[in-house]
């Protein structure tokens, strides 16, 4: 009778153990992140001349630098025969990431209405990787 009391024992101290745990423990929890960012125009191609009204197209190499990355879209502004261009994503951290950078090809499309040089500038949100470059329309 003593070894069943022992066990009754147990029994109850194992029950309060299981249900005592917070499984909500903070120490616990991942946090989830979920954001736009800008990200990386690595290179670019394009011609290096053309005429008025005809439509250029600029190929865009965009790096993702892990698989939580997607991209999003390009944005550009302008200022005069200056265009800045940023391509931008979204960074989803609530799911396991790979740590493997990829990259994504995108078209930039520019029809010049009038004649003379038009300058390009990239990542103009990421100063270290900025660069750029320059069209001349005939």
């Amino acid at each position: 009778m003593h070894t069943s009391i022992i066990k009754y024992k147990i029994f109850i101290i194992g029950l309060f153990l299981i249900f005592s745990c917070d499984r909500n423990d903070p120490d616990e929890v991942i946090d989830c992140i979920e954001e736009d960012k800008y990200l990386v125009i690595r290179d670019t191609e394009a011609p290096s001349s053309a005429r008025v009204g005809q439509t250029i197209q600029i190929n865009l190499k965009i790096v993702l630098s892990n698989s939580c990355e997607t991209f999003q879209e390009i944005t550009d502004s302008r200022n005069g025969d200056i265009t800045y261009i940023n391509a931008t994503g979204i960074y989803d951290g609530c799911n396991p990431c790979t740590q493997a950078e990829s990259v994504v090809e995108k078209i930039y499309e520019f029809t010049p209405q009038s004649k003379g040089t038009y300058s390009f500038i990239f990542n103009t949100e990421i100063k270290s990787e900025q660069f750029s470059f320059s069209i001349s329309i005939n």
